[in-house]
């Protein structure tokens, strides 16, 4: 049977309500007001959903699945740029890591034998590898509206912060004159198969909705302050006269 796709959807009639103020503050197209502002919430200018969604550290994952991790420095001879690399130990077919009790009990439960020695040590490593890989998966969700928007924003930065191999979402622009609307779309929640260790669709959305919540109202404070400006600036031309 075919999985459901997972939807997030909330309450946006006060970010509606000063999206129309500033638009009449702003005196801008609409065409471009909604492109900058889809552009803002899924994090293209550095304070929307890319960045404000909840991520688990790395370095964390890292310490807690593994024996020891250390941290490797290595100067490069051209450019003399310093790099460092994580390093894993997990001894060899140790199977008191977190890591490795997470791999014998899944077993387990699966009905398969526990694994020894250099295989338990070498799925331990693996295990461990694709839970570091996973901390920004919900995040990057955004990332391929960003790069969509990003040519239609005057002076658009580069969003930075998480990688994406593969595209996890979508953005629709809809330029009609009277209508024009952009669709800014996560679909991370609903890539990973129901075998992926990392498959928790609700969680996922629980941690998307957050973030979105959470650039939903930096967005509308943002409006909010440009439109105080502006009327403050036409008080003060009230005033001076």
């Amino acid at each position: 049977m075919a999985q459901s796709p997972v939807k997030i959807d909330f309450d946006l009639t006060e970010f509606n309500r000063t999206l129309k103020q500033y638009r009449e503050e702003s005196g801008k197209e609409m065409e471009q007001i909604v492109a900058e502002k889809a552009y803002q919430l899924a994090g293209g200018f550095g304070n929307g959903a890319l960045q404000l969604t909840e991520h688990a550290s790395a370095d964390k994952i890292a310490r807690e699945m593994a024996l020891t991790v250390t941290d490797v420095q290595k100067v490069s001879a051209k450019t003399g740029k310093v790099s460092t690399r994580r390093k894993l130990d997990f001894g060899v077919g140790y199977k008191d890591t977190l890591a490795a009790r997470i791999v014998n009990w899944r077993r387990k439960r699966e009905g398969k034998p526990p694994l020894w020695g250099k295989y338990l040590t070498d799925a331990a490593r693996k295990l461990t590898a694709s839970r570091i890989r996973s901390v920004n998966f919900v995040r990057s969700g955004w990332l391929a509206s960003i790069k969509r928007l990003a040519p239609l924003i005057k002076k658009s930065p580069r969003a930075g912060g998480v990688k994406s191999n593969r595209p996890k979402g979508y953005a629709l622009v809809d330029r009609r004159e009277n209508h024009p609307a952009v669709t800014i779309v996560n679909t991370a929640m609903n890539t990973l198969s129901r075998g992926n260790p990392h498959h928790n669709p609700q969680q996922m959305k629980a941690v998307a909705e957050a973030g979105l919540a959470k650039a939903v109202q930096e967005v509308i404070r943002d409006m909010r302050v440009y439109i105080e400006r502006k009327l403050q600036k036409v008080a003060n031309k009230h005033n001076a006269k």
